[in-house]
């Protein structure tokens, strides 16, 4: 088995353009270890949260590989893509997609549910995350009644709900204020810590990427070699 939990080859992402194409990664490789906390900086544009969706298996490349331990992830069909994803990944966002219809209680067992697991087991899973993220006395609103820090600790929640190796943040502190910022960070760190993730981070957020061991500067599609703050 690798000593990675991801390693990323020679990641090239193209979209098209009129009649040509616009290059936004142009050959990205980078090595996880496992329990790695790694930050992702650079100008909007450079081409971070496309680099993000690769490793998470959310986006394909138009060159190169991804691999979780050892095994190469883009030769899996789309079924078994989409059934390691939800097994072995977990997902933040800046903009938390929770489900309206549903409670919040619902929204975080929602990917338990969709795996197969029982309605009770899912249930359960997600009441005790919840109790954990201190979201017990909101079980029962719905995303509507939730202030953003609260809507992204849900968010926090229902990533973790399947027990993933990896989890992934693509800016999930950039809509929130100064307090609820500082929350969802901390929060990120603790649960790092108490489940012993690899933690991999988009974020504008300078201050937030100084508490990263390894942090990679992107810019235009390449890593900035001279302007890592840790590796």
């Amino acid at each position: 088995m690798s000593e990675f939990v991801l390693e990323a080859q020679g990641i090239k992402k193209s979209f098209s353009q009129g009649a040509g194409e616009l290059e936004i990664l142009k050959g990205l490789s980078i090595k996880v270890k496992e329990n790695d906390d790694i930050c992702i900086v650079g100008s909007s544009g450079a081409g971070k949260s496309t680099f993000l969706h690769i490793l998470g298996t959310l986006d394909v490349p138009s060159e190169g590989k991804v691999f979780y331990r050892g095994e190469d992830l883009f030769i899996k069909s789309d079924k078994d893509l989409a059934r390691f994803r939800n097994n072995e990944l977990g997902f933040v966002f800046q903009f938390h997609h929770l489900m309206n219809e549903f409670d919040v209680l619902e929204n975080v067992m929602m990917p338990a549910f969709i795996a197969g697991q029982s309605k009770k087991d899912s249930k359960d899973r997600a009441r005790q995350l919840l109790e954990q993220l201190g979201m017990t006395s909101r079980i029962t609103h719905f995303p509507s009644q939730l202030s953003g820090g609260e809507k992204q600790r849900v968010a926090i929640a229902r990533s973790l709900v399947m027990n993933p190796r990896v989890l992934f943040a693509d800016e999930p502190t950039g809509n929130l204020d100064k307090t609820n910022s500082l929350m969802v960070q901390d929060l990120l760190f603790q649960v790092k810590e108490e489940r012993n993730l690899t933690l991999i981070v988009v974020t504008h957020d300078t201050s937030f990427a100084k508490k990263f061991s390894n942090v990679y500067e992107m810019k235009d599609g390449l890593w900035d070699i001279d302007s890592v703050v840790q590796e």
